[in-house]
């Protein structure tokens, strides 16, 4: 199982996520990720010397990057909500009805896996 986790956990943090449209990765890092099978092909990349404004550029990108995913985040909740609200139902209690009473405390003796929560 160990030799899959790894390349499992770099497929999700590097495939766009479908509530905020960006990869978790871009969003930590400020850029894609790079491919095994890029360095075959090896692209031509962009030499940055200290005299261009690439500091400037990648804060400016990364707060748009951010504000876009607050904003595709906020949209995916109100989504999720709306559909939850479709099949929620209100509950109204009235004195006298039986409700359950949830246990805070763990009785002494007790594990918490095997000790009723009400």
């Amino acid at each position: 199982m160990g030799i899959l986790l790894h390349p499992a956990l770099f497929a999700l943090r590097s495939s766009p996520n479908a509530a905020i449209r960006e990869s978790p990765h871009f969003l930590v890092y400020g850029r894609d990720p790079r491919f095994p099978f890029e360095t075959l092909t090896e692209l031509q990349r962009i030499n940055y010397s200290i005299d261009t404004d690439y500091q400037e550029e990648l804060i400016l990108a990364m707060k748009q990057a951010f504000e876009v995913a607050r904003i595709n985040s906020k949209k995916a909740a109100l989504k999720s909500a709306k559909q939850y609200n479709k099949t929620a139902k209100a509950v109204t209690y009235k004195v006298g009805d039986e409700v359950y009473l949830k246990k805070e405390a763990i009785p002494k003796g007790k594990n918490k896996k095997f000790a009723y929560g009400y």
